[in-house]
């Protein structure tokens, strides 16, 4: 198996399924349809869903969130090896006992090649949530990343060529374009998926 394959983490959520991607708003859907369970394979005849977010801002998040719990890292070697962290998933250190698995992997790589039914942007989750959830939502406040911890994730991805850095968000972003001004973006005058 290598390192590029993502287990994807389907839930059934009321008449739904649900595509859950790390740093997009997983616990708080989550914490919001308590009732969700996780299925191997999505039920065919229900509509799939999945939350996206900007590549850089969700690549910045994940990074700060694995380096608390991979606090003793070489931060050079991540500055010089940053396409392990956003295409193979690896990051090579220490972890603290809680922390699981990198969280800067392309989230195309969670829905390329799966009937995605509708994308809900993460600046629309609240939103989206309260219209499905008879208007409660659940604020996920425990995975929240930090001022410091953002800053010293700033700090590395500062330090990265942006030329490089650049080349290797190219396809992400696009991808992310697309889908914001695709037929497959969830608007709040859509009302209701399920």
């Amino acid at each position: 198996m290598t390192d590029i394959v993502i287990k994807q983490e389907w839930h059934s959520i009321r008449a739904s399924n649900y595509l859950g991607i790390q740093k997009n708003g997983y616990s708080t859907v989550k914490k919001n349809f308590p009732d969700a369970f996780q299925v191997y394979l999505p039920n065919t005849s229900l509509p799939n869903w999945t939350v996206i977010r900007n590549p850089m801002d969700r690549f910045v998040s994940g990074l700060a969130y694995d380096l608390r719990y991979t606090p003793y890292i070489d931060k050079t070697k991540i500055i010089n090896n940053i396409e392990n962290l956003i295409v193979t998933n690896y990051m090579n250190g220490p972890k603290k006992s809680n922390g699981f698995g990198c969280h800067t992997q392309m989230q195309s790589l969670y829905f390329l090649g799966e009937k995605i039914d509708f994308f809900v942007d993460i600046s629309d989750l609240e939103t989206f949530i309260k219209i499905h959830n008879n208007g409660i939502y659940k604020s996920e406040k425990e995975n929240k990343t930090t001022k410091e911890e953002k800053e010293a994730a700033l700090e590395i991805i500062n330090s990265v060529d942006k030329t490089k850095l650049n080349a290797l968000f190219y396809i992400e972003n696009k991808i992310y374009e697309r889908i914001l001004i695709s037929a497959n973006i969830w608007k709040w005058q859509y009302a209701t998926i399920f």
